[in-house]
């Protein structure tokens, strides 16, 4: 009892601040890369259509091959080993206990050091790869990839400054860093579209790649410096556990021989994920020219604002919530079910961002890329495109979220192969359905391909979700005073209410009418005039009234998510 007793306070304490960090670094990424959005608008007038197409749909594709080797499985298997970090720089051996803890600490702090190597042997396998089919290309696109590939080498060298980031909760310096790379990326893309001629336009999109991972990797390692620590070799003497079945040594480094093999089928599993996740690039440069290429990059770089700015760092700090929330000794009841509040929570308010973006949002779509893009992005189908994506922001929404609970919390071989299979099978499904739906409706097609793939990630997702709620359950002892959870009843608990979503209903109607008005009344009106301007706001004052609304019904009908909200906003101030 009094074991028990001593560890909730440490636990609370550690989770309080998990959710404190994951606050900060979430509001910090949000400023800093929404100043990245405003310097990209100066670069969307300035480029051409397909000269984004290729930057940013086949070289975007060969630098996230690049980098997935080295990333992914690397992030998930150590995020969730429980082991306490050492701020000294060197080992102290003293009892047994504390020589296997101090093992235990340097195995996975030289396993963490592995994902440089592999990275950097991932890009120059991506480099030769590149080198070798775009040898009929132009010289501009070929060096243009080769710089995408120096820059993933030089990235690949940040990640065990990364890892150990995120290992230590110190999320802020991740979210610095990678805002810092991402503003002095886009004002390298302005930079070097003035300096450079129009026969260079993609490599000038290789030269800031090339700056974005400079500025992180140094500020990185910059910032975490104090608690570095290099790659160990332990002398004979100290190598009396080596033959344990937990380690192995290589040269004398100790490793960690289940985080190496969970590495190892995280990042088989991570190709499936990969492939789903590029899919939409993978498509587009096989099957469309650079013109929709470039088209469907531009929806992207609006439509994917909110995953970018809102979503990504709200999955990625999730994540990182529920392993260290899952991954405690012996959860009492009462923690298995704070567990599953915390994933109804971040889900309902994921999902309430995608209801704004698609049921009010996707009717804007015209006004904001004549305001911000220039008339040369303001045509139907680029604005059909963006509209289309706000829509797809709903099931990314879900999958993104729901998804995060699953890799922060799977931990066996057998899980993760399943989820593999899972992901194989997807797979399949999309590509059957994306070729279809791209050679009927170009763009939108595939947007919807993709919204249809992200729906039925989600429901896997959902489903082992309710699984590992109910095998807590059990494991709690708990089964008999709760019924049994099922897949409808998790996933209605974590739906926005019925008076939500009937007036975002609403609210999609009186928008999408008053958009087809705003359309035809301005259908003359090429350039920015008065008259475009006040037909612009009253379209605009209608979304901002029905979305107020929509807020106003939200917010008063959602009383749990309302007081976990402001929880968490007091937890941000204390």
């Amino acid at each position: 009892m009094s074991s028990q007793a001593t560890n909730n306070p440490n636990q609370q304490q550690q989770c309080e601040g998990a959710a404190k960090a994951a606050i900060r670094g979430t509001a910090l990424a949000v400023f800093l890369r929404m100043l990245s959005f405003v310097l990209s608008q100066v670069m969307l007038r300035r480029v051409d259509v397909r000269t984004l197409g290729q930057a940013a749909i086949q070289l975007d594709l060969l630098l996230s091959t690049c980098l997935f080797m080295g990333r992914e499985g690397f992030r998930l298997s150590l995020m969730g080993e429980n082991v306490t970090y050492s701020l000294h720089n060197k080992y102290s051996f003293g009892t047994k206990r504390e020589e296997e803890h101090v093992l235990e600490e340097a195995a996975l702090n030289n396993v963490m050091w592995l994902s440089a190597p592999i990275g950097v042997l991932s890009a120059t396998l991506g480099l030769l790869i590149h080198l070798y089919i775009s040898k009929y290309d132009s010289e501009d696109y070929k060096f243009a990839g080769c710089l995408f590939c120096l820059g993933a080498m030089i990235e690949s060298i940040s990640e065990p400054s990364l890892i150990l980031s995120l290992r230590l909760m110190k999320v802020e310096i991740r979210a610095a860093a990678e805002g810092a790379a991402i503003f002095s990326k886009a004002v390298a893309i302005i930079v070097f579209l003035e300096v450079l001629s129009d026969e260079m336009s993609v490599s000038a999109f290789g030269m800031a790649q090339l700056v974005y991972s400079i500025v992180l990797t140094g500020t990185l390692y910059f910032n975490m410096r104090p608690y570095i620590r290099l790659p160990t070799r332990f002398d004979a003497k100290n190598r009396t556990s080596f033959d344990h079945r937990h380690y192995i040594a290589v040269f004398r480094y100790p490793l960690h021989t289940s985080s190496l093999a969970l590495t190892g089928t995280f990042t088989l599993q991570g190709v499936f994920k990969h492939l789903l996740t590029k899919g939409d690039f993978i498509v587009l440069s096989a099957m469309s020219g650079r013109y929709d290429q470039g088209i469907y990059a531009m929806a992207n770089s609006y439509g994917g604002l909110a995953s970018r700015i809102l979503l990504q760092p709200l999955e990625e700090n999730g994540r990182h919530l529920f392993s260290r929330l899952a991954s405690s000794k012996g959860r009492d009841a009462k923690e298995c079910h704070d567990l599953k509040n915390v994933y109804t929570f971040l889900l309902k308010l994921v999902l309430y961002i995608g209801l704004i973006f698609s049921c009010i949002a996707s009717n804007y779509t015209g006004v904001l890329l004549k305001v911000l893009a220039g008339t040369k992005w303001s045509s139907k189908e680029a604005s059909n495109a963006l509209a289309s994506f706000c829509f797809y922001t709903s099931t990314l929404a879900l999958n993104g979220m729901s998804e995060a609970f699953v890799y922060g919390v799977v931990k066996s071989a057998s899980e993760i192969k399943k989820l593999s299979v899972a992901h194989a099978v997807i797979g399949c499904a999309f590509s059957v359905f994306a070729s279809f739906s791209v050679s009927m409706y170009g763009t939108v097609g595939l947007i919807a391909a993709n919204s249809f793939q992200m729906l039925l990630r989600s429901f896997y997702s959902i489903h082992f979700a309710t699984n590992y709620f109910n095998n807590d359950r059990n494991s709690s002892g708990i089964q008999k005073r709760t019924k049994k959870l099922s897949i409808s009843s998790l996933f209605y608990q974590c739906c926005p209410s019925v008076f939500s979503l009937i007036s975002f209903l609403g609210s999609f109607l009186i928008t999408y009418i008053s958009k087809v008005q705003y359309i035809e009344a301005t259908r003359d009106s090429v350039t920015i005039d008065r008259f475009w301007v006040n037909e612009s706001v009253r379209h605009v004052a209608i979304g901002v009234l029905c979305g107020s609304v929509s807020a106003t019904i939200s917010y008063k009908t959602e009383y749990i998510l309302r007081q976990s909200l402001l929880s968490l906003i007091k937890l941000k101030y204390e």
